[in-house]
């Protein structure tokens, strides 16, 4: 199953190939790049930029954007959970 990266609708990324952003410059780290995570939460080296929406999209591609984000969140929030 293809997975659909919260980086195809980020503000923050750049054109080309590698995928790259303003957040990570020299290059996506794969887990956000193939969309097993989504960057929605401040990591390591991110220089303090997260994923936004990007302002252009289409209707349809912004509420897709906020339900990956809301199920990254959930995610995450039962990782932390379970590590309690």
């Amino acid at each position: 199953m293809r997975r659909t990266p919260l980086c195809d609708f980020c503000r923050f990324r750049q054109p080309g190939i590698p995928m790259k952003c303003n957040a990570f410059p020299e290059g996506v780290p794969a887990p956000f790049r193939f969309g097993a995570d989504g960057h929605v939460d401040p990591v390591q080296g991110d220089h303090g930029i997260q994923f936004e929406v990007a302002p252009d999209l289409p209707e349809p591609s912004r509420r897709l954007a906020l339900r990956l984000v809301a199920a990254y969140r959930e995610k995450h929030h039962q990782q932390t959970g379970a590590n309690d």
